[in-house]
C-alpha cells in the first residue's frame, strides 16, 4: 500500500513535468512526420557522413589545404566558424597547421549568437 501511495504522490508532484514531456514528444513526432523527407535527406547528406570527414582527412593529408577557413572573433571573446568547421576539426586531430582568416569584430558592437540569445532570454524573464 505504501508503494502505491508513494507512486501516486510522485505522479501528482510531477504531473506538469509529465504533461510537458508528452507534449514535447508529440510536437517532435508531429514535426518529424511532416518533415520526414527533408530529415532523411539531411541525415543522409554527404557532409553528415563519417566517411565524408575521413575522405576529407585523406585529401588533406595528400594535398594539404586549398583554402583558408573563415572565423569571426566577437567582442564577447567567442569565435564563430563561417566556413571550415570540419577542416578545423580534422586539422586538430591530425596536428596539421591550418590557414585561417580571422575577422576581428572585437571593436564592433556585435555579439555572437549565444550571447545575443542570452540577452534576449534575460529581457523575457519577469
Amino acid at each position: 500500500m505504501l508503494l502505491l501511495v508513494n507512486w501516486y504522490m510522485f505522479l501528482r508532484y510531477h504531473e506538469n513535468d509529465i504533461d510537458n514531456i508528452l507534449k514535447k514528444e508529440f510536437t517532435e513526432t508531429k514535426w518529424l512526420a511532416e518533415n520526414y523527407d527533408d530529415f532523411i535527406e539531411y541525415i543522409n547528406s554527404k557532409s553528415n557522413s563519417i566517411l565524408y570527414c575521413r575522405n576529407l582527412a585523406d585529401s588533406i593529408k595528400k594535398n594539404g589545404f586549398n583554402t583558408a577557413i573563415c572565423i569571426y572573433h566577437y567582442k564577447c571573446n567567442h569565435y564563430d566558424f563561417i566556413d571550415g568547421q570540419q577542416r578545423a576539426c580534422i586539422s586538430s586531430k591530425l596536428s596539421i597547421p591550418l590557414p585561417a582568416n580571422v575577422n576581428d569584430l572585437t571593436s564592433e558592437d556585435y555579439s555572437c549568437y549565444y550571447c545575443e540569445g542570452k540577452k534576449r532570454r534575460k529581457k523575457v524573464r519577469i
